[in-house]
């Protein structure tokens, strides 16, 4: 007669199987559980990170766009002083020429001629954007703009104007057209210009030179209201960009 199973190890056995069961279906959930904290920890801790890139990226921006509002109106303060400048020179052009002049306004014009500006930019903004790292701009192309205003338009308008000897006119140039003018100026009692002797005594020579000055002068400040120009333009551009960007 075969033997029977023994009744009590099968249920035991059975228990055994449920236990185990039951033990791994906890242990998946606990695991699971756990992944599901770490991604939800890390998935917000990313957002958190790029709110606060994102909030770091428009305040720059807005500094930025500040900066170059008043930017704007230096720029066109200088292109508008070069431009006088260059008005000055076709004035004196014409005294050279035998052309009969207004004393106070040949002597205003005398007083322009050789004026000199400097080229100071806003940079607060671009140089909180380059300590926080440029990558913080997260489009490319509004980041190369950036970069490319700043560093090469407003370098360069800042090198002509305080470094580049030829743009230098009141070092390179005052000096050289007092002594050619000052044989035709008259003063008064109080040692102020009070007008002209004209036409200029000027011997050819130096009517010669004088005019050279006066065309270097005048191709110098026309390039330097060109470069204002463009530099306008560009932050223009730029500012509109930006706010484009941060609505």
């Amino acid at each position: 007669m075969p033997a029977q199973p023994d009744p009590t190890r099968t249920r035991y056995s059975q228990n055994s199987a449920l236990l185990t069961k039951n033990n791994s279906s906890k242990y998946l959930f606990e695991f699971l559980s756990v992944f599901l904290a770490v991604v939800f920890a890390f998935g917000l801790n990313n957002w958190n990170d790029n709110r606060h890139e994102l909030r770091a990226e428009e305040g720059i921006l807005r500094e930025i766009a500040n900066g170059l509002r008043k930017d704007i109106e230096d720029l066109e303060l200088n292109k508008s002083g070069h431009q006088q400048g260059l008005e000055a020179c076709v004035y004196w052009q014409g005294l050279v020429g035998g052309k009969e002049a207004e004393t106070s306004k040949a002597i205003q014009s005398l007083g322009i001629l050789t004026r000199d500006f400097l080229s100071v930019q806003n940079r607060s903004g671009y140089e909180s954007l380059k300590s926080r790292g440029l990558h913080l701009i997260r489009d490319e192309s509004l980041r190369l703009e950036i970069i490319s205003l700043y560093e090469f338009e407003f370098h360069l308008l800042s090198q002509l104007e305080e470094n580049y000897a030829a743009m230098q006119f009141h070092r390179s140039y005052f000096h050289p057209i007092n002594d050619l003018v000052s044989p035709s100026l008259q003063f008064g009692p109080s040692g102020a210009i009070t007008g002209f002797t004209l036409p200029l005594a000027l011997d050819p020579p130096s009517k010669n030179r004088l005019w050279v000055y006066l065309s270097k002068i005048a191709a110098g400040r026309l390039n330097m209201m060109l470069l204002y120009t463009s530099a306008k333009d560009r932050a223009e551009e730029l500012v509109s960009r930006i706010e484009s960007q941060l609505q």
